[in-house]
């Protein structure tokens, strides 16, 4: 959720923000015939599925329509924000990456949503999932509403498996540990002709496997 555009850093959060917003202390009001910018990112079916959330909210609340704009990958959003700060222009809610959101929080970016969640017309988050919950706090505060989460899999061999005597996949990071090793292959050289685990090109599984 923005502050209001007066202020230094007018950036945002996570869609289901989209719910909220006609409580919030920004200068737009449900009343004022003005659409509310929403930047985005993620094509296919996620980002269909924030293109639908945005439409039932402006048919639902016509005085305040959204205008939903996509703005590429979330690195590319997140330097447009910063950019926005630096200027005072930006839009009045925004998704941004997991990593992000504790970055532009402690910049003071953000609106802590905690007042909002918790008031009597608020959110019920008590079936939330307390990791994911607890993702968006940040010195006592709350700085998003995630309306996605990746769950990364596991995708085994069950013939490697065999080969090397496992009898399944691990079941815990003690395990996942050895079983990588004892799936790892050498040569007479010892060059790797079959690495024990492969990630994804991308930092964040490796990270947040080092988190968990």
């Amino acid at each position: 959720m923005c502050r209001p555009r007066s202020a230094a850093c007018p950036l945002a959060i996570a869609p289901l923000i989209l719910l909220l917003l006609l409580g919030c202390s920004s200068p737009k009001s449900a009343t004022d015939h003005d659409s509310l910018v929403y930047w985005r990112t993620l094509t296919g079916g996620a980002g269909n599925a924030q293109d639908e959330l945005v439409q039932r909210f402006s048919s639902k609340h016509p005085g305040t329509p959204v205008k939903a704009e996509f703005q590429g990958s979330y690195a590319d959003l997140a330097a447009k924000l910063t950019a926005a700060a630096i200027s005072g222009a930006g839009p009045d809610v925004a998704q941004l990456g997991t990593f992000e959101i504790r970055q532009f929080a402690k910049a003071g970016a953000l609106v802590d949503l905690r007042s909002f969640a918790e008031s009597s017309d608020g959110l019920d988050v008590a079936n939330w999932p307390g990791t994911v919950a607890k993702a968006g706090e940040v010195d006592g505060g709350l700085y998003w509403l995630p309306f996605n989460v990746t769950v990364p899999i596991l995708y085994y061999n069950p013939d490697a498996f065999a080969s090397a005597g496992i009898e399944g996949p691990p079941k815990t990071w003690a395990e996942f540990h050895d079983q990588a090793r004892r799936l790892t292959v050498r040569d007479d050289r010892g060059e790797v002709t079959r690495a024990g685990v492969a990630l994804w090109n991308i930092t964040w599984p490796l990270i947040s496997a080092i988190w968990s």
